[in-house]
């Protein structure tokens, strides 16, 4: 429990940062690390209550995460302008490592710095 007190704690004192991005995005973390350590007991109570319950949401959390690995795999395979192709969402949203960031025309290193 002592762990889980010191994340919090360090989380409220990560608001007053001056450092930081400013209050709002220091909240909206707090609300992340929070939510998430909800799903952290909840976890663990289906661990330890209901270990079919458990063994049930990792297939269906496999099973979900299938249709996205096969794209990534087609899209690995067929080429990002093929995958720009098939509409303006996916041109949009496509991520290329070290290839210039259409919307900005920048290198992606300098849209993230």
């Amino acid at each position: 429990m002592l762990p889980i007190a010191a994340l919090i704690a360090v989380s409220v004192l990560e608001l007053a940062n001056p450092h930081g991005d400013g209050i709002l995005v220091g909240v909206v973390g707090l609300r992340v690390t929070l939510r998430c350590m909800q799903l952290f007991f909840i976890g663990t109570l289906l661990a330890t209550e209901r270990p079919d319950a458990l063994r049930r949401l990792s297939y269906f959390t496999l099973l979900m995460s299938a249709p996205v690995t096969a794209f990534g795999i087609v899209e690995y395979v067929i080429g990002s302008d093929e995958v720009k192709s098939f509409g303006a969402g996916f041109a949009k949203s496509l991520y290329v490592v070290g290839q210039v960031c259409s919307e900005r025309g920048r290198a992606h290193d300098d849209v993230i710095a």
